[in-house]
C-alpha cells in the first residue's frame, strides 16, 4: 500500500512539473535532434556536442520539438528521460536497419511521457518497449501522449506495424496515453499506418488515467487507418479507464482481470473480452460491437449503455450449450434498436434440438431488461433469432432462441439436366442429418463446411422435377436456409418455400423447367454487400413472378443466365415487399455482358406497386434502385416510385417503359451515371432531382410515348432527345398555377437536341372551343438557345383535335428564358359552291 501510495504522489507531481521524477544529478536538455547515424540512447546530445553516454546520475530531457532516435537492442541508462513539456513536445523515433525488430527500453525511474511521441520510422517492424524500467505518464487528457505507427512524408501507407509494450505503464487520474495510427510529426504531415497492432503485456495495475486506442492523430489531412490493441493476461487490471475511439479496436485477453474505470467503446469500433470486470461502466456506441470471446465466460460490468444500432455478440458453443454473457450488477441503458446475436449459428448436433442462451443478466432489484428495445438479426445466412426474458433466482435473463434445425449432408445432383434432378434434398431422407425427409415445423441449413459437406463445396438444392402441368411442389419444412456460394434449382414451374433464405452470393434460378415459373412464400435477404450479393436469375424469355414477400436487408441482383438462346428473363415482384430494407440491382446477365439492342436482349422487372422494389429507408440511398446495362424497367398500371427514400440509378443503357395509357412516375430523386432509353406509348414522369456525379454521362432518350416533366429541374443537366412519335407532354392546368414551378429546366448546350416536339395533356371534356395562354413549356440557357430551339405541336396527339398551338418566349429575372405556349381553336373557311 505505502508503494502504490508513492507511486500515485510521484505521478501527480510529475504532472504538474517539467522537472524529471527524481534529481539525483544534472537535468540535461537534448539541443539538437538525432540524424539517422546518431543515437542519444548511446552517446547524449552527440549532434549537438553534448556529454558522454547517459548515466544513472543525470536525468534527461527531450523537449521544444525535437526527438532522440533508437537503432540497435539498447536500454537508455540515465535515471529519468522526460519527453516533452507543458508547452512543448518531444519524440522518440524507432529506427532499425536491419530485417529483424529490437527491443529497448529505460532503466531505473524509465521514461515520463508528458508531451510528445513514440514512433517507428520503417514499415512493418515489430519494436518492443522492453519490462526494465517504468513508462510514467504525465500527459492530461486534453493532449495525450502518443505511441504511433511508422510515420513517413511519402503517401503509400505503412503495413501491420505491431508494437509489444512489456514496460509497466503507471499515471495519475486525468493523465492519457494514445495508441494511434499515424498522424503529423515537427508539424509534418505523415501518412498514417494500416493493421497497426499494439500487444500491452506490461502491468497497468497503477495507471489510473484514460487510455485511448485511436486511429490517427488529430489534424492529420489524410484518412486515418484504425489500430487494434491487446491486453495479455499478464496486464490482468487497468487501473484507469479505456477509450476505444471510431473504427478502432480493443481485445481484452486478461482473463478474471479487470477496468477499474470505464470502458467506451465508440461508434463502429469493436471490444473483445474475456471473463473479466468493468468496475465503471461499459458504453456501446451506435454500430459499435461487443463480443464475450469463449463460450462459457464472462464479462461483469456495474453499469452497461447500450446505444441504437450497438451490437453485443455472444460466443456459442453449438454441443454443450454454453456462451459467454455480460452480467449487469448495477445498472442497465438500453435505446431501442440495440442488437443482441450470436457470434456462430448451432450448425452442429445430431437433429431437430432448439437451443438457447443467456446473453445478459441484471438482478431484479437494479431494474428489468428492456426486450422491446432489442434485435436480434440473422447469423449467418440464418433465420433471425428469437428474444425473451426469464426471471431466475431474482435475476433478469435475456435469452436468445434459436429454432430446431436440421443439416444438409450432401449436394443434390450437379447436373443442369431436369430430368437428372432426382432424388432432391426437397424430399430426400438421405441428403440429412437426421436421416429424415424435411417435415413441416422444422428449420433446414445448407452451408459449405457445415454437416457433411467441405469448407471447398457450395450447397445445391433442386426441387423435385414436375411435369409443367402437375401439382406445385411445396417444401415441406418451415425454414430452408442457404449459406454462401449456395444455389437453388427448382425444376417445377411453381414453388413455395414457406420462408427461405438466402445470403450472400448465393442464387435462386426461376424457369429452369423451360416455362415461366413462380417463387411463392416469404424470401428473407441477408447480405447487403454489392460484392457478394444474392442473386435471382430468369434464364429464358417469359414471365416470371415473384409472388414470395421479401424482407431483409440485402442486396438483390435480377438478372438472366449467359448462354444461347433467349437467357433473358422477364421477372415481376407482386407482394407489397415493406419489411424489405435491402436495394435491387437489374442487369443483363450473371456476366453483365453486353446484350444488345432489341428488347428480347434486354432484362426486365415489372412494377404495379412501388412497395414491390421495397420499403421505406430511414437515409436516402441512391441506388436503391439501380438500373445496370440493358436492363428495363416498366410499369403494368399506373404507379409512382415515391416510397420514403429509395432513389433510382441508371448506371449504362438501361431503360424505362410504360404502356399506351400508363404512366410510370418516378417522384424520387434519380442518379445518371449513363444513357436511358423511355419506350412504349405511355408517360414517363419524373419529379425528384437528377443527381449527376462529376464526369458522369446523363442523357434520356425518349423513343416512343411522352415525357413529363412535373418539377423544376427534374432533367436540369440531362440531355433529352425525342424521337419521331415521342414528345413533351405538359400539363396547361397545372401550368397556369404558377408559371414559374413548371416545364424542363435544360442547361445542355443542346437541349433536347435541338428538336422539341410538344404534346398537351388537356383536361378531360376539352373540346374544339378550349383555350389557353402563357403555359410554361420548357426553360432554357438563354435567348439564343430559345431561338434555336425548334418546337413544334403535336396536332393530333393528346386531345388536341381542332385545336392548334402558337409560341412565344419570357425572359426571366435570372437570364434563362422559357418557352411558352397558347392553345385555340383553328380558324377554318367555309367555301359554298
Amino acid at each position: 500500500a505505502t508503494a502504490k501510495t508513492a507511486a500515485v504522489l510521484a505521478s501527480a507531481l510529475a504532472l504538474q512539473t517539467a522537472t524529471p521524477l527524481v534529481a539525483t544529478g544534472e537535468t540535461l536538455k537534448i539541443t539538437t535532434s538525432d540524424t539517422s547515424s546518431v543515437s542519444s540512447f548511446v552517446t547524449w546530445n552527440a549532434a549537438g556536442g553534448g556529454t558522454s553516454e547517459p548515466s544513472s546520475e543525470n536525468d534527461y530531457v527531450v523537449d521544444n520539438g525535437k526527438y532522440i532516435r533508437i537503432r540497435a537492442d539498447l536500454t537508455f541508462a540515465g535515471n529519468s528521460i522526460t519527453f516533452g513539456s507543458a508547452s512543448t513536445a518531444g519524440g522518440l523515433v524507432v529506427q532499425n536497419t536491419s530485417s529483424t525488430a529490437h527491443s529497448f527500453g529505460f532503466c531505473n525511474e524509465g521514461a515520463i511521457l508528458r508531451n510528445g511521441y513514440f514512433t517507428p520510422w520503417e514499415n512493418n517492424k515489430a519494436p518492443t518497449i522492453s519490462a526494465v524500467g517504468p513508462l510514467t505518464v504525465t500527459a492530461p487528457e486534453s493532449n495525450p501522449f502518443r505511441i504511433a505507427a511508422a510515420e513517413v512524408t511519402s503517401s503509400s501507407l505503412n503495413v501491420s506495424n505491431t508494437w509489444t509494450i512489456a514496460a509497466p505503464i503507471k499515471g495519475a487520474e486525468g493523465t492519457a496515453l494514445m495508441l494511434s495510427a499515424g498522424g503529423k510529426r515537427n508539424g509534418v504531415v505523415v501518412a498514417p499506418a494500416k493493421n497497426e497492432t499494439f500487444t500491452v503485456s506490461g502491468s497497468m495495475a497503477d495507471f489510473y488515467g484514460k487510455l485511448i486506442v485511436s486511429g490517427g492523430l488529430a489534424g492529420n489531412a489524410r484518412e486515418a487507418v484504425p489500430v487494434s490493441a491487446k491486453f495479455n493476461k499478464s496486464n490482468g487490471v487497468i487501473g484507469g479507464s479505456v477509450e476505444v475511439q471510431k473504427q478502432a479496436s480493443a481485445y481484452f485477453y486478461t482473463g478474471n482481470g479487470s477496468v477499474k474505470g470505464s470502458v467506451d467503446v465508440g461508434q463502429d469500433a469493436y471490444s473483445e473480452f474475456e471473463t473479466m470486470s468493468v468496475e465503471g461502466t461499459l458504453a456501446v456506441q451506435s454500430g459499435a460491437t461487443v463480443k464475450i470471446r469463449y463460450t462459457d465466460r464472462t464479462l461483469t460490468t456495474a453499469g452497461l449503455e447500450l446505444k441504437a444500432g450497438s451490437i453485443l455478440l455472444v460466443n456459442n458453443k453449438f454441443a454443450e450449450s454454453k456462451c459467454g454473457k455480460i452480467a449487469v450488477t448495477e445498472s442497465l441503458t438500453v435505446e431501442k434498436g440495440a442488437i443482441v446475436k450470436l457470434a456462430n449459428h448451432p450448425n452442429q448436433g445430431s437433429g431437430f434440438d432448439a437451443y438457447d442462451w443467456v446473453a445478459l443478466t441484471l438482478p431484479a432489484d437494479k431494474g428489468t431488461i428492456p426486450l422491446k428495445n432489442f434485435e436480434c438479426p440473422d447469423v449467418d445466412g440464418m433465420p433471425p433469432c428469437t428474444l425473451s426474458t426469464n426471471l431466475v433466482d431474482g435475476v433478469w435473463q435475456l435469452v436468445i432462441h434459436k429454432d430446431a434445425h436440421d443439416v444438409l449432408m450432401a449436394n443434390d445432383g450437379t447436373s443442369t439436366t431436369i430430368s437428372q434432378a432426382l432424388p432432391s434434398a426437397c424430399t430426400n431422407a438421405a441428403s440429412w442429418k437426421s436421416g429424415n425427409a424435411p417435415e413441416p415445423g422444422k428449420m433446414y441449413v445448407a452451408a459449405n463446411g457445415v454437416g457433411g459437406l467441405s469448407s471447398s463445396t457450395y450447397p445445391v438444392i433442386r426441387t423435385p422435377y414436375y411435369s409443367n402441368t402437375s401439382t406445385p411442389f411445396v417444401f415441406a419444412g418451415d425454414t430452408l436456409a442457404l449459406g454462401a456460394g449456395s444455389q437453388v434449382l427448382p425444376c417445377s414451374k411453381d414453388v413455395t418455400f414457406r420462408r427461405l433464405v438466402l445470403s450472400q452470393n448465393s442464387t435462386y434460378v426461376l424457369s429452369l423447367a423451360s416455362v415461366p415459373s413462380y417463387l411463392r412464400g416469404s424470401l428473407y435477404l441477408r447480405s447487403s454487400s454489392d460484392s457478394y450479393p444474392q442473386k435471382i436469375q430468369a434464364y429464358m424469355r417469359g414471365h416470371n413472378t415473384v409472388a414470395a414477400e421479401v424482407s431483409g436487408p440485402g442486396t438483390l441482383f435480377v438478372m438472366g443466365r449467359s448462354g444461347s438462346g433467349n437467357p433473358y428473363g422477364d421477372i415481376e415482384f407482386t407482394a407489397l415487399n415493406t419489411n424489405f430494407t435491402g436495394r435491387i440491382k437489374v442487369l443483363a446477365n450473371v456476366n453483365n455482358v453486353t446484350a444488345g439492342t432489341d428488347d428480347y436482349k434486354h432484362e426486365r422487372i415489372f412494377v404495379t406497386d412501388a412497395r414491390n422494389l421495397g420499403g421505406a429507408l430511414d437515409e436516402f440511398r441512391a441506388d436503391a434502385l439501380e438500373l445496370a446495362d440493358y436492363s428495363v424497367l416498366e410499369a403494368r398500371n399506373d404507379v409512382d416510385l415515391n416510397v420514403a427514400n429509395r432513389g433510382v440509378k441508371v448506371t449504362g443503357n438501361a431503360g424505362f417503359a410504360a404502356p399506351e395509357d400508363v404512366t410510370l412516375a418516378i417522384s424520387n430523386d434519380i442518379t445518371w451515371n449513363g444513357t436511358a432509353r423511355k419506350t412504349g406509348a405511355g408517360t414517363l414522369a419524373l419529379g425528384g432531382a437528377p443527381l449527376i456525379a462529376s464526369g458522369a454521362n446523363a442523357a434520356l432518350a425518349v423513343e416512343e410515348g411522352f415525357l413529363s416533366v412535373c418539377s423544376t429541374g427534374a432533367v436540369d443537366g440531362v440531355s433529352v432527345t425525342f424521337d419521331d412519335d415521342a414528345y413533351l407532354l405538359v400539363d396547361p392546368a397545372a401550368a397556369d398555377a404558377d408559371l414559374a414551378s413548371f416545364g424542363a429546366v435544360d442547361l445542355v448546350a443542346d437541349p433536347f437536341g435541338g428538336k422539341l416536339p410538344v404534346a398537351f395533356d388537356l383536361p378531360e371534356g376539352a373540346g374544339s372551343d378550349y383555350a389557353a395562354s402563357n403555359i410554361a413549356v420548357c426553360t432554357v440557357a438563354n435567348d439564343a438557345t430559345a431561338g434555336a430551339l425548334a418546337v413544334s405541336a403535336a396536332a393530333n396527339t393528346r386531345k388536341m383535335h381542332g385545336l392548334g398551338a402558337t409560341y412565344s418566349k419570357r425572359a426571366n429575372d435570372d437570364g434563362t428564358v422559357t418557352v411558352l405556349a397558347s392553345i385555340a381553336p383553328q380558324a377554318f373557311v367555309l367555301v359554298l359552291r
